[in-house]
């Protein structure tokens, strides 16, 4: 389920990511950019998955961020006419 603000906090916890990772979560080049930057860097690497399956690039940013540049004016546009449409269906 989704939360319309931010959270604070969420219920998760950090694993260690295997090989066998990189094919389902992460794909093979964010696995490698990072298997390589903790190499070169000798720290650990915090890989996060927000991948949310079906959902258009709107649901992650702010009417701010849509409107910071002119580029994101048709994403823009339907983020507003489907958050229209989420109103009225709550108040269904």
């Amino acid at each position: 389920m989704a939360a319309e603000t931010p959270l604070a906090e969420v219920a998760s916890k950090w694993i260690a990511a295997s090989h066998e990772d990189r094919r389902h979560l992460f794909g093979r080049r964010l696995f490698s950019f990072a298997r390589d930057l903790h190499r070169d860097l000798r720290v650990p690497i915090g890989l996060i998955n927000a991948s949310w399956g079906g959902k258009m690039i709107e649901v992650f940013m702010s009417a701010e961020a849509l409107a910071s540049d002119p580029a994101f004016s048709a994403v823009k546009k339907r983020w507003l006419r489907n958050s229209a449409a989420a109103g009225a269906a709550r108040r269904l």
